[in-house]
């Protein structure tokens, strides 16, 4: 799907909190496919700039969600085209 719509992703673990934030703050689209959380703290980072996000229904994703759509959990038909619909149309707001 990555190829499918010419888009850059970043896996990315063990960063720092500046680390978090910079990577986020150039985001376009914030997705996770986590389907357990604690919390979701991620989500919530992401949220609190704005940024569309993609997630499972696990932690408390569905309480911080803003902007976006959270799918049932292990719905992974659903999540993926969630991903494409919100990743089309974020690349649809890019300038060019």
């Amino acid at each position: 799907m990555v190829n499918e719509l010419k888009i850059e992703f970043l896996c990315s673990n063990n960063n720092t909190d500046d680390d978090v934030w910079n990577l986020l703050s150039n985001a376009d689209l914030f997705v996770t496919a986590s389907t357990w959380e604690g919390y979701g703290r991620p989500v919530m980072e992401a949220q609190a700039l704005g940024i569309p996000t993609v997630c499972f229904d696990t932690g408390a994703h569905r309480d911080n969600m803003e902007h976006g759509q959270v799918i049932k959990n292990g719905d992974f038909k659903a999540f993926k085209k969630a991903v494409k619909y919100w990743g089309v149309l974020q690349l649809s707001l890019i300038p060019f």
